[in-house]
């Protein structure tokens, strides 16, 4: 760089060392900071004029996607080579069906919307209890879609719901048998073990063993490990070291 500035080294270091003192973001340092991350919703749960519950999409900041026109007259034109047309021709296409391709992609979204405020109904008027047990196996069947596809489509989207704000992966989870027709959802079984946790003795807290009695009661057939992982997961240590 010197010989071609023809210049000393010396010269060189010293506008280096001051380049690399510069601030290329020069208002960064004056920002305030906030900490605070706001979720926007993608989806949210009303209810209309005659009190039934509806699916809204946020469609907030999405524009509208469309071909210029100006590259469909070109097609039009006599005048522009084989070559030329070829190349348009292609990109036209691949532009529509990337806008076809976000437009599924809503749709989609929608879809899985409209599936958890049917299978749903009794948390959205409840709350957590009344979680019902629904797995994306049965969404991806019942939405005729690929299981992965219903994966990605929920991958860090937000339901806001008359109960609260809820990532849409909240309303998926395995089932938990009875000895009876019906199922619980895991993450009713989550809930009403840290329930238990909290209300336990503290000078005798319940074993994981304890809690697999407790709900063998009520006709949930646990295995220990079982506990222990939903324990695990809820961030509660074990009966020994709660002691």
């Amino acid at each position: 760089m010197a010989k071609k500035l023809s210049v000393s080294l010396d010269k060189v270091e010293q506008a280096v060392d001051l380049i690399t003192s510069l601030e290329p973001k020069p208002a960064r340092n004056y920002r305030p900071i906030d900490p605070s991350i706001y979720i926007e919703p993608d989806i949210f749960v009303r209810k209309d004029e005659e009190g039934q519950y509806i699916i809204e999409t946020n469609k907030k900041g999405l524009p509208t996607l469309r071909i210029s026109q100006m590259y469909r007259n070109l097609l039009n034109q006599a005048k522009i080579s084989k070559e030329d047309r070829a190349f348009i021709k292609e990109k036209v296409n691949n532009a529509l069906n990337f806008i076809r391709s976000l437009q599924q992609r809503g749709a989609t979204l929608t879809a899985i919307g409209k599936y958890i405020l049917e299978r749903q109904k009794n948390f959205f008027d409840d709350g957590d209890e009344t979680l019902a047990p629904m797995t994306l196996k049965e969404a991806a069947e019942h939405l005729q879609r690929n299981e992965s596809t219903i994966s990605r489509a929920i991958s860090n989207k937000y339901m806001d719901t008359p109960q609260g704000l809820y990532p849409l992966k909240f309303f998926f989870s395995h089932n938990v048998s009875r000895r009876t027709d019906e199922n619980v959802s895991a993450h009713t079984v989550e809930q009403e073990l840290a329930q238990l946790i909290e209300e336990e003795n503290k000078l005798f807290p319940l074993s994981d063993q304890d809690i697999q009695k407790h709900f063998d009661a009520k006709g949930l057939h646990l295995a220990r490990r079982t506990i222990t992982k939903y324990r695990q997961k809820l961030h509660i240590p074990s009966s020994h070291q709660r002691k």
